[in-house]
């Protein structure tokens, strides 16, 4: 019994390079295929805010109610309203 508890510590210190060398040949795999994925597919990515933005009715889902007031108590027209609430200028500023 104490032959074998002597032995485990030579078992670990000889698996221990091997452990070692598999960490950093997957960490080196992994690397490689992050700069992959980041080059030929994010990089490819096109981003329409618009586009996006157009399509989310919840903006103006929201603003309806506040839409309604407004054209009860200003000479304002619903068209002018509804161009108001647009994300892009609210964002950017000009409003």
């Amino acid at each position: 019994m104490s032959s074998a508890l002597h032995e485990q510590p030579r078992q670990d210190s000889l698996s221990l390079p091997t452990i070692a060398q598999n960490l950093l040949s997957s960490i080196e795999l992994l690397a490689k295929v992050s700069r992959l994925l980041a080059d030929q597919a994010i990089a490819s990515f096109k981003i329409n805010i618009k586009q996006a933005l157009s399509r989310h009715p919840i903006l103006l889902t929201a603003l309806n109610p506040i839409i309604e007031v407004a054209l009860e108590h200003t000479d304002l027209p619903r068209s002018q309203l509804e161009t108001l609430p647009d994300p892009e200028r609210l964002t950017v500023g000009g409003v």
